[in-house]
């Protein structure tokens, strides 16, 4: 696996969506990883519940098949790829 890509969903009122002109995301490569975040993030990836919550993130890495997308809220979610994330505006 190379890295996990984090992206903010929702959170602000008309923010952080697709069509919005604000965009928050990080990457984080998958060996920086500690084995106790990469056996968070392989649980998280095997569950692949829905999230119902304003504030979420899409975490997207690449699996053997192709590319794996799962949401998570910010308590699912280890704190070096919350950190990870930079704030843009186009």
């Amino acid at each position: 696996m190379d890295d996990v890509k984090i992206e903010q969903l929702g959170g602000v009122v008309g923010g952080f969506s697709p069509t919005s002109h604000v965009h928050s995301e990080g990457h984080v490569a998958w060996s920086a990883l500690s084995a106790e975040d990469r056996a968070r993030l392989d649980a998280l990836f095997a569950k692949g519940a829905a999230v119902n919550a304003n504030l979420r993130y899409r975490l997207t890495r690449q699996g053997p098949g192709g590319p794996q997308i799962i949401e998570a809220t910010p308590e699912m979610i280890p704190d070096v790829l919350l950190r990870s994330i930079t704030t843009t505006i186009d």
